[in-house]
């Protein structure tokens, strides 16, 4: 164990721990964790903080307390329950909270490592324009430099897409689903796929009213329905298929998705499913070793993760497996949406291996290695 919340108070501090922590742990480029907790702090509305992977140097960042900001006429946010946050490609950290703000519909909020500064980016809810209600989830760093979204365009959770700027200054919405046969309660985050188009799943909405999986272009256009599911059986099988979709997409190495439903399946308690698209779509990462290895000895191993446009996507780390099972971490690397290519020592003993680049926390693709 690497630390145990409390809620209660700091010792030698005169802050108050956070607790209940709903928040996925992200390691930033310097190889820092940081993450959030739901509850706790000194007005019980939650915190940020930041952790060494080793156990090390826990220290509170923030406590959110839904009041104004020091010096500023800005409305924090409280509940930071958001299944991710994200470390965009200037370094800062974006996240997202349920409640709080100049409206009580939550936030955006930024926390730069480098300066130490925390600010509220967006409010929800109120007068201002796109009028949308947070559902805490998390955002995702597009080609263009924005942050995309997914929030209630309605008190009745009746979904929005939505683009922050590259600035994070100007929030915009790029589709507004107006029927309830559309998206609803998009919980989990938003996936930037490879063929850079945006993918949700959601919990309600579509013909059965179970939800369904989602496709839309960064821009807004050519928005389209995958799959909608029934909780019945699945066609052409003796499958029983899920309902109510409350996390996220990945997409694997075979270039299809892979989530879990809350409900359905054949006894009603979920599923996790896999999501063929049409057409068939790459894989995120792509990986091309040289042929020839030699034992002990740096090699090029050659690139490409299609969405590494934030920081967070940019973090792969690369490891070799060896026919007897023993892993190995070998380096981590910064991957890119153009092709890299880093140099990396080939395991001492020669043989066959599996090398495998995991990017992001979130995606990953192995390939063979043969070692001389």
């Amino acid at each position: 164990m690497l630390y145990s919340f409390t809620g209660a108070a700091i010792s030698g501090t005169q802050l108050i721990d956070g607790a209940n922590p709903t928040t996925r742990l992200l390691q930033t480029s310097d190889g820092t964790l940081y993450s959030t907790t739901s509850a706790g702090g000194l007005s019980k509305g939650g915190t940020l903080f930041k952790i060494n992977p080793d156990g090390t140097g826990y220290t509170q960042l923030h406590s959110f307390n839904g009041t104004t900001l020091p010096g500023t006429t800005l409305v924090d946010g409280l509940s930071p329950t958001a299944t991710d946050i994200v470390q965009a490609s200037n370094g800062a950290i974006l996240g997202t909270t349920l409640t709080g703000g100049a409206s009580g519909y939550g936030i955006i909020y930024n926390y730069s490592p480098a300066t130490a500064t925390y600010t509220v980016q967006h409010s929800f809810g109120g007068s201002t324009q796109p009028v949308l209600y947070s559902y805490a989830n998390g955002l995702v760093e597009g080609s263009d430099g924005g942050f995309y979204g997914s929030a209630s365009t309605t008190t009745t959770n009746i979904d929005s897409y939505y683009r922050l700027s590259p600035d994070a200054t100007t929030l915009s919405t790029i589709y507004a689903n107006t029927s309830s046969t559309g998206p609803v309660e998009v919980f989990g985050s938003l996936l930037l796929a490879s063929d850079g188009n945006l993918y949700g799943a959601s919990s309600a909405g579509g013909s059965n009213g179970l939800g369904l999986v989602e496709r839309l272009g960064q821009d807004g256009s050519g928005f389209s329905v995958l799959h909608q599911f029934t909780g019945g059986a699945l066609s052409g099988t003796t499958q029983t298929d899920g309902a109510s979709a409350v996390g996220g997409l990945l997409q694997g190495s075979d270039g299809n998705f892979y989530g879990t439903t809350y409900a359905g399946g054949s006894t009603g308690g979920g599923t996790i499913y896999n999501l063929t698209p049409t057409p068939a779509l790459a894989a995120p990462i792509v990986i091309a070793p040289p042929a020839s290895i030699v034992a002990g000895f740096l090699f090029p191993l050659t690139f490409t993760v299609s969405n590494a446009y934030s920081a967070t996507m940019e973090s792969c780390f690369a490891s070799v497996t060896s026919s007897t099972g023993v892993y190995t971490l070998l380096d981590a690397v910064v991957g890119s949406p153009t092709s890299s290519t880093i140099p990396l020592t080939a395991p001492a003993t020669p043989g066959t291996y599996t090398l495998s680049l995991t990017c992001g926390g979130t995606e990953s693709n192995s390939t063979t290695l043969t070692v001389q």
